[in-house]
């Protein structure tokens, strides 16, 4: 591909815009539903600069070259779509057997007058690399053939690019916000998956340090206050909901029960957040047949100021780190809280969360006997901490489940986006926590390409599991974005 240089009135730009980054904090700091007006001017400002810098070279290229441009060669990225299938359709292969994965473009019924193609890599659980490109077009499919000696994943990566290698890019949905982002395909598959093993055994006193733990929990009362928000004669009561807790904060969140619900009526069903910053809003509605309770994970008050949440936020970042890849706040990633598990980010989280169950489970209306979990992501962590810690948990339904196999790199499995290893890591990785699950656990979600939580470290948590169980693979998953008609691939056992 060739590299595009900048200007020298190009480069002033980016200088320029630099300084507004840096100068930036000025910004108003109002915010809504959630997101703050100095985080999207900062992220406005940068992708003005991209397409200033990257864009506009572009563009003034193909203009120069406009006559040798066939018509017909702007399309709706929107409408385009890429689809990858393994054949065969399984999800784990014998080692050295040959994977075969096809790869088509759907164009929305759009026509097109030159060549798209396709540039992908392989990597893998064994270390190896493989790259290609291939022309590829609604009658034209990419073959990529492949094979592993080891058990392990294999992880296929690609992305549409036009004539002149430039990536395709197309404006998504996610999560109900726009995105943009390459036109791109993420899968892979396995091989002999049953017989992956966490690559460092769990901490020996695993289960002493959480007697511990769940002995300071008990030695604070269940005390708790529930503030009516919806209006009154409503079908569903909602209420902001504040929990007193072992650890630096309270547990938060927004309960849902039916108007009227009688005594021990009622199953719970209990949500867990995925990572972010998100200020949680009450909800505008709920199930009518069950108590549902969404609980945040850094138990801020609800309900406050955006300086509040401001401050809160910036309390918790780690401090070693910087924002980055769309990523305003991290937290749980400083190495020097993570040496000690009683100073991880995690360990005020698992407290919380078990103290969540605690106080559903005071609530007069349960019925005493169904108690669900769920959660996605870091809310799929949560859900497995949930169903190994408290045994009064009947189902688990966590999806595409942040930090299984904490350590997996070490063993040269590709490596996830989660914090960096360290041993007392161990006592917050799911995998460990999935060995204590006593009820039925339903893994709704596992993208065979999806390196924010990746392939292996689930199908070493589904490994571990000794009860009923379920997982939902499936190719062209990204962090945990599913596309339509995507190959899926069940596993289960009873």
């Amino acid at each position: 591909m060739k590299k595009l240089e900048l200007s020298s009135d190009q480069k002033k730009t980016r200088d320029l815009f630099e300084i507004l980054l840096k100068s930036s904090d000025w910004l108003p700091s109002q915010r809504h539903n959630g997101i703050s007006f100095n985080y999207v001017m900062k992220s406005c400002l940068m992708l003005l600069f991209s397409a200033a810098a990257t864009l506009n070279p572009l563009y003034a290229e193909n203009q120069k070259n406009a006559e040798n441009i066939p018509s017909g060669v702007l399309l709706d990225t929107s409408k385009i779509n890429i689809k990858g299938v393994v054949k065969p359709g399984k999800v784990s292969f014998s080692q050295n057997e040959e994977m075969t994965f096809v790869l088509s473009v759907d164009l929305g019924g759009q026509t097109y007058s030159i060549p798209y193609y396709f540039n992908w890599t392989r990597v893998g659980d064994d270390g190896k690399m493989d790259k290609g490109s291939a022309e590829i077009a609604p009658d034209k499919t990419v073959i990529i053939k492949t094979s592993m000696n080891k058990p392990g994943f294999v992880y296929i990566k690609g992305v549409l690019v036009d004539h002149g290698g430039n990536t395709i890019l197309s404006g998504k949905q996610v999560q109900g916000k726009t995105v943009l982002a390459p036109i791109a395909f993420h899968g892979g598959a396995g091989v002999d998956i049953d017989k992956l093993v966490q690559a460092v055994p769990e901490p020996v006193d695993f289960d002493a340090y959480w007697n511990h733990q769940k002995k300071i929990l008990n030695a604070v009362p269940i005390k708790y206050k529930m503030d009516k928000v919806s209006k009154e004669g409503s079908k569903l009561e909602v209420f902001a909901v504040k929990v007193d807790c072992a650890g630096t904060r309270p547990v938060t969140g927004y309960l849902t029960i039916p108007a009227a619900a009688k005594e021990k009526s009622l199953p719970i069903v209990v949500h867990y957040q995925g990572y972010g910053i998100n200020v949680q809003k009450p909800p505008s509605g709920g199930p009518s047949q069950e108590i549902s309770f969404s609980v945040n994970a850094h138990g801020y008050d609800l309900g406050k100021d955006t300086a509040y949440y401001d401050e809160f936020f910036k309390n918790i970042k780690s401090s070693n780190m910087t924002p980055s890849h769309g990523v305003l706040f991290y937290y749980a990633w400083d190495p020097i809280q993570n040496a000690n598990p009683e100073t991880a980010y995690f360990n005020g989280m698992v407290l919380r969360v078990m103290c969540s169950l605690q106080f559903v489970k005071s609530l007069p209306q349960w019925d005493g006997r169904q108690l669900t979990v769920q959660g996605t992501s870091q809310g799929g962590l949560q859900t497995i901490w949930a169903a190994g810690l408290d045994h009064d948990v009947t189902c688990a339904l966590p999806g595409f489940i942040w930090c299984c196999d904490f350590s997996g790199a070490n063993v040269g499995r590709i490596k996830g986006w989660q914090p960096e290893w360290v041993p007392a890591l161990g006592y917050f990785d799911a995998v460990n926590h999935a060995k204590r699950v006593k009820c039925p656990v339903n893994i709704t979600g596992a993208g065979l390409g999806d390196y924010t939580c990746p392939p292996s470290g689930l199908a070493i948590l589904y490994n571990v599991l000794k009860v009923p169980k379920k997982i939902h693979y499936s190719q062209c998953v990204h962090v945990g974005v599913l596309p339509e008609n995507a190959q899926t691939i069940d596993l289960a056992e009873e």
